[in-house]
């Protein structure tokens, strides 16, 4: 299914297909200019050498080719190697799609970054100390995130797991552990608090105005945004709270273990934070979909970890499908926008 997707939503079915073809034709075009994601423009301009100036259909067909077999080696234990056996067929789908759904059909740049932070958890996968490769996955990890800049926030918090779990790395016992749920909630109103005075600064009105291209284009703090936010609020920390569980059985390597913590207990909680926030302020959608596109990458990324550890349940399964939908909804909505602005 997932081959059929990267194959088929081309053109007016990809709402980035055409973005894509710009940095492709025009030698990074915007991205350039901007600095970003050098690695990536590197790799659009040996593209562009390679398959011609208008050689743009024929480097999708290899980068879908590389997602094909991504997934193949993915699907098969070559990538992060079965705990407990293969998942069942079911959680398999549901996590290929929420987590490669959009990454390896769309936002191709997120995609070819996370195959590689894959392949650096990976390095971690195995508890013994001698199937550990901590050079490798840095290095994998630096090459992710100049391919695309959204994904230093992984990088970091698992190099910092890294450093907390290694041999030797003191391990102090506090008296009174929070859980992760009073954990959760003091990040979640950390990150609504920074996010706050943030946006009350003139450097970050500049910000905010620079990143909607000059447009101020309002959400809407309504009542009915604040719902739908709640509800994916909530499937998020049912997806977390699960991947918490997951780590805390015994024979979980240690570097995954603090990994997921960093992620489901302050960094996914602390992100919608800010997304709450940005909705108060009447934030510009251009500043709140970036935003949620973070709370996208860790949750795909967590619910595909509960799946290869065989630790799905109909809780997690329910609240990663709601997630999926809302994936859905978002795609729809900006191919139809796109078709609208075509000429008559």
């Amino acid at each position: 299914m997932l081959g059929g997707l990267i194959f088929t939503l081309t053109e007016l079915l990809n709402p980035d297909w055409f973005g894509y073809q710009q940095l492709f034709e025009q030698s990074g075009s915007w991205l350039a200019d901007q600095g970003r994601d050098p690695l990536f423009l590197w790799l659009m301009r040996f593209a562009a050498a390679a398959f011609g100036s208008d050689g743009y259909a024929d480097f999708r067909f290899a980068l879908a080719i590389y997602f094909v077999a991504f997934t193949w080696l993915l699907c098969s234990g070559r990538v992060l190697p079965f705990v407990a056996g293969p998942p069942h067929l079911f959680p398999l789908l549901v996590a290929l799609l929420l987590f490669a759904g959009t990454r390896f059909t769309i936002q191709i740049r997120e995609g070819l970054a996370m195959t590689l932070v894959l392949f650096a958890i990976a390095q971690a996968w195995d508890a013994r100390p001698r199937g550990q490769h901590p050079g490798r996955a840095l290095a994998l990890l630096i090459v992710a995130t100049l391919v695309h800049g959204g994904v230093v926030l992984l990088a970091a918090a698992f190099a910092l797991a890294w450093i907390v779990a290694r041999p030797g790395a003191a391990q102090g016992r506090r008296k009174a552990p929070r859980t992760w749920a009073q954990t959760a909630l003091v990040a979640l109103l950390a990150g609504g608090l920074a996010t706050t005075i943030a946006l009350g600064t003139d450097a970050g009105s500049r910000f905010v105005y620079a990143l909607a291209e000059g447009r101020a284009e309002a959400e809407g703090a309504t009542a009915a945004k604040f719902a739908f936010w709640g509800l994916i609020g909530a499937c998020s920390a049912v997806i977390a709270a699960g991947a918490m569980r997951t780590v805390s059985t015994p024979g979980t390597p240690p570097v995954l273990r603090v990994f997921v913590r960093i992620l489901a207990s302050f960094a996914l909680p602390a992100i919608f934070g800010a997304v709450l926030a940005e909705l108060a302020a009447n934030a510009s959608a251009v500043l709140i979909s970036g935003t949620a596109r973070s709370m996208q990458m860790i949750t795909g990324l967590l619910v595909l970890l509960l799946a290869w550890r065989r630790a799905f349940t109909w809780p997690i399964a329910l609240a990663a499908l709601t997630l999926l939908a809302d994936q859905v909804r978002v795609i729809v909505e900006a191919v139809l926008g796109l078709i609208e602005l075509l000429p008559s």
